[in-house]
């Protein structure tokens, strides 16, 4: 069987078509469900008491951005499932976690403006 540029453009539409279809349908539960230590992060930053002085921004890039980076999006290690390494789904467990994070306070970030 002879496959020809016209096959070969045709399976890769194909196969980014319903990539693109799975991009758009990911949600926070399916991931957490694919990788429940989101969830376990979720309820350790939501459990977070803030002191007189707390800084969301310094705890997130120090803590737990290092943490997401090695198990979601472009950088996640080659054992991760490929699912979990699509933008989309880094977006969705940054933007899910970092929103759980207490506001800052006494801390000089400019987030009570």
């Amino acid at each position: 069987m002879l496959i020809t540029g016209d096959t070969l453009l045709s399976r890769f539409r194909e196969r980014e078509s319903r990539r693109e279809s799975i991009r758009q349908k990911l949600t926070w539960e399916t991931i957490v469900a694919i990788d429940p230590f989101f969830d376990d992060l979720l309820h350790e930053i939501e459990g977070i008491k803030p002191g007189e002085r707390f800084c969301a921004n310094d705890t997130w890039y120090k803590k737990y951005k290092p943490i997401i980076l090695n198990r979601v999006g472009w950088y996640a290690p080659n054992y991760v499932p490929e699912i979990l390494k699509i933008e989309r789904a880094y977006d969705l467990v940054y933007q899910r976690l970092y929103d759980a994070l207490p506001d800052c306070k006494g801390c000089g970030c400019f987030t009570g403006f």
